[in-house]
């Protein structure tokens, strides 16, 4: 059979630019923006029986699980789009799966968030919802995309890379990942090859 790839549809852009967090003074080091572990590598799977769950408020790496429940899985479950390894997330009965880390920025300038996503082969629900977010969702400033893996094959990856643009506000922006369709199969959105760059 052919390759096949998920499906991925941009949402609707709430708000212009990013909300941030308030910080101090921009300093040099903020012209090159730095995001860790963007493929979930850091984590160490040799004794987790080929795989680590999370929950919230546990670190991820240089990630933050928010809420919900989070995996880092191994290649043998699907093809990785970078490195050996990464994120399945998902989303419980009443509860959002969410994970979040800050970066650096420097107010007024653009960036782009890269990333990689599909939902985990053999899911019960083929198609959820991701909200890529940066600074405080009170602000609106965020968008969501409908992740479609529908007719994929148990083990198809069916990645697809997608980018959210945004102008800084503060010194501090908090950059987060959600997924809001909840499962009972632990089948969520999986994040891979995760880039943040200036525009």
């Amino acid at each position: 059979m052919g390759k096949r790839s998920a499906m991925i549809i941009l949402g609707i852009l709430v708000a212009g630019g990013a909300a941030a967090i308030i910080g101090p003074a921009a300093t040099a080091e903020s012209a090159n923006p730095t995001l860790k572990d963007g493929s979930f590598e850091t984590t160490d799977l040799s004794d987790s029986h080929g795989y680590r769950a999370f929950e919230p408020d546990e670190e991820i790496g240089a990630w933050k699980l928010g809420s919900g429940v989070a995996d880092v899985l191994p290649g043998t479950k699907m093809d990785p789009v970078k490195g050996k390894q990464f994120l399945n997330l998902v989303a419980t009965k009443g509860k959002n799966g969410s994970i979040n880390q800050t970066v650096e920025t420097i107010p007024g300038k653009k960036y782009v968030l890269a990333f990689n996503s599909t939902v985990l082969s053999g899911a019960g629900i083929e198609v959820q919802t991701l909200t890529v977010q940066a600074g405080e969702k009170s602000e609106g400033n965020h968008q969501w995309y409908s992740i479609d893996a529908t007719g994929l094959d148990a083990g198809q990856a069916g990645w697809h890379k997608a980018k959210y643009e945004f102008t800084a506000k503060s010194t501090k922006t908090t950059l987060s990942f959600t997924n809001s369709t909840p499962t009972t199969d632990e089948h969520g959105i999986c994040l891979d090859d995760i880039t943040f760059s200036r525009a």
